[in-house]
């Protein structure tokens, strides 16, 4: 992906790109993580979560550390991000093609600031996107979320097939993938609100009392905290599905998600107006308005087959 020509440079592409995302990750955890024990916070007001919410000073100073990275390297690329309310829009790039091209970052430097704030040692992250648009049409083609705790970092770069899971201090790498061996029955589900939080065809798929014969996954296990974090042990095989509520959210916290769940296999099932689960399409935009989302599990595509087969012999139709 050749973006920028100069006269003594070689172009912007996809490598340099990767490089800068995962340089801009390290900073953002350095900061997180040298003031965990010594940090400010106030309430903040926002409209797509219910409760309280907060900033704390790691939010804004990791945050203002990406922008003026991300600003010098790639002046002409938008930006969307959590704090402040930040919107900066990308440069058009018209191809001869006609077709019209812009691209941004997501950017999210504290992901789980509650967590955060309670000093737990988990469940918080930086997470940033590459996003392309073209016609109005996005795509989530490079993403890198680090954990500020473990020195772990899930990253994928544009033009890559590949998803690797990263060591920040170290060369340690290795290339994710799904187990297509991974018996679903002995497996544990992950959900990001208490069981009785979702719809019946859910919570009997994750073995609601424990001794349900007629369940696909062993059990349920509820988690919060980062949205990034809770992906990424479904992407590491810790669980073998992941379920979310129906609400708002925004580009910030599902386009690094989307991104890497997408080249790993992964796809949505949303419970429709009937109560039953079907497959379904991510979806991302480069506005900083809110996204509705729908009552959703996320699994491989290799389950859904047999999550469809299950539902039609458990509700017998």
């Amino acid at each position: 992906m050749a973006v920028k020509q100069t006269q003594f440079f070689q172009p912007i592409n996809s490598h340099n790109i990767g490089v800068i995302m995962r340089e801009v990750v390290r900073r953002m955890c350095s900061t997180i993580h040298r003031q965990r024990l010594d940090f400010t916070f106030e309430g903040k007001i926002v409209d797509y979560k219910l409760g309280d919410d907060y900033v704390s000073s790691a939010d804004t100073d990791a945050q203002y550390i990406a922008l003026d990275f991300l600003g010098r390297n790639f002046p002409d690329f938008g930006i969307i991000a959590e704090e402040n309310k930040l919107f900066k829009d990308a440069k058009e790039l018209h191809h001869t093609d006609g077709s019209i091209h812009k691209f941004f970052f997501s950017l999210d430097p504290l992901d789980g600031t509650k967590a955060f704030i309670r000093k737990q040692s988990d469940s918080y992250s930086s997470m940033i996107s590459f996003i392309h648009e073209i016609n109005g049409v996005a795509t989530v083609i490079g993403v890198c979320i680090g954990d500020p705790m473990t020195g772990e970092m899930y990253y994928t770069r544009p033009d890559s097939p590949r998803v690797h899971l990263l060591d920040r201090d170290t060369d340690l790498s290795r290339v994710l993938q799904f187990d297509k061996e991974m018996n679903p029955s002995e497996t544990f589900a992950l959900l990001r609100e208490p069981l009785y939080d979702f719809s019946s065809i859910i919570r009997k798929l994750v073995n609601e009392n424990g001794l349900d014969r007629e369940n696909f996954f062993l059990k349920a296990e509820n988690v919060g905290g980062s949205i990034g974090i809770s992906f990424a042990k479904l992407w590491k095989g810790q669980y073998g599905m992941l379920a979310l509520k129906a609400g708002k959210t925004t580009v910030w916290d599902s386009a690094p998600c989307i991104g890497i769940s997408a080249k790993l296999g992964f796809v949505p099932m949303i419970v429709n107006s009937q109560k039953r689960l079907e497959v379904s399409k991510f979806f991302i935009h480069t506005k900083r308005e809110n996204m509705e989302q729908h009552e959703t599990i996320i699994v491989h595509k290799t389950l859904v087959p047999r999550i469809l087969e299950w539902q039609k012999d458990t509700l017998m139709l």
